[in-house]
Order: C-alpha cells, then sequence, then structure tokens
C-alpha cells in the first residue's frame, strides 16, 4: 500500500485537508523500504507516495506444529520470448517434530499455467520428498499438486525447511500480456484440524519498464 497525504486548498482563502490511501501494485526492486518516498506520475498527476508494508498472505495459527510462507520471483522469460517461468519459493517452519508423512496441497490458479515437471527441490537436501505435479482442477484454469515430506514411521525434526519450484505459460508473449492477466498460488496442509496455507498472486502487466506484483 502506498499512502499519499495532500492538503487541497479549495476557493478563496479556504484551505480543506484531507488524504488519499491507493491500493498500488509495485515491483519492489523500485521501492521497498517502510517509510520511503517515491515520486510517481498517473497521468497529468504527479506526486509523492510513502511506502507502507502489505500484510503477508501466510497463515498465523497460534499453536500451530508447523507454519507456511511463501514468495514468488520476478516473472521471467526463457529463450523463446513466449514462455514465461516463475519461482515459487515455500518455507516450512516445523515447530516441533512431527510424524511423518506431512502432505501439502497446492493449487495453481491461471490461464495456460502449469508447473514445470521435476522442479522441485527442497533444504536441507537431505530431506525426503515426493511431487505429483499437474493433477487437474476445477476447470481448465487450475492445476494441482501434492508435496509429500517425509514417510509413515519417520520423524519429520524441527526446523526450517525450503521448497522451491517452478510454473510456466508457454503462451505468454511480452506483447500478449494484458493489465488483468495474473497468475496465483496458494499451499496448505492441515495441523491437527486447523488449515495452515500461505499464498502469492503476481501481476504479469507490464508498464514501461514496470512489472506489478504483490
Amino acid at each position: 500500500h502506498l499512502a499519499e497525504r495532500a492538503a487541497h486548498h479549495a476557493a478563496g482563502d479556504q484551505a480543506v485537508g484531507g488524504g488519499v490511501e491507493l491500493e498500488f501494485k509495485w515491483d519492489k526492486d523500485q521501492g521497498s523500504i517502510e517509510g520511503q518516498e517515491k515520486t510517481i506520475t498517473i497521468g497529468n498527476w504527479t506526486g509523492t507516495v510513502i511506502i507502507t508494508k502489505t500484510k503477508d498472505d501466510s497463515s498465523d495459527e497460534n499453536g500451530s506444529n508447523y507454519k507456511l510462507s511463501k514468495d514468488a520471483s520476478k516473472l521471467e522469460y526463457g529463450e523463446d520470448g513466449n514462455t514465461g517461468y516463475i519461482t515459487y519459493t515455500v518455507t516450512l517452519t516445523v515447530e516441533k517434530n512431527l510424524q511423518g508423512p506431512l502432505v501439502l496441497a497446492d493449487n495453481l490458479i491461471g490461464k495456460d499455467w502449469s508447473y514445470v515437471k521435476n522442479s522441485i527441490t527442497i533444504s536441507p537436501p537431505n530431506s525426503k520428498i515426493n511431487w505429483i505435479e499437474n493433477q487437474p482442477g476445477d476447470n481448465e484454469n487450475k492445476k494441482k499438486s501434492t508435496i509429500t515430506m517425509g514417510e509413515a514411521g519417520e520423524v519429520i525434526k524441527a526446523g526450517t525447511y525450503t521448497i522451491t519450484y517452478k510454473v510456466e505459460n508457454g503462451n505468454l508473449g511480452k506483447a500478449d500480456v494484458s493489465a488483468d492477466e495474473w497468475v496465483s498460488n496458494e499451499i496448505s496442509g492441515s495441523d491437527e484440524g486447523k488449515k495452515v496455507s500461505s499464498s502469492k498472486t503476481v501481476y504479469l502487466y507490464h508498464c514501461t519498464a514496470i512489472l506489478l506484483q504483490i
């Protein structure tokens, strides 16, 4: 969120104070420091905005045995110029030892998007993981995958695990991206009957050199 505070002057000697808060999707490379001021231009208007942090999409259940947090890379293109790629990074924080397996469901929503086969990695690298990707979703714009950590009878040790994987769109093409195109990804699991989840949405619209992303 970017907040703009301005004073608007009416006719005569009277002045009216006011404030405007804008919901604005911004490439973090253009500015991401809390309290930083940036100058933006919208049409014929130019003004100064102040960067404030957005709320994280990850769940924060009290007493959870584990937590999930998801991040997404920028949209990148392959050598053909038409295939777009996004790398997702999931941070799994296991608060205390868990009995395996831990099954996580991943949902991908976006026209023509799919998981890149065998792109999954996990750190520490000796952790056991199984990935079933590109299962059909509720409609043609949805894909699912299942991530399984550990096996029955084994203990998943407390600690932090980092899982990465890629998704792709072979029909993207920079010139074809419209302002309302996006891809959304959510990972979730169950912890003693409570849902634990984290999601990330990437907007694909290019405005000059700016990639809009949240």
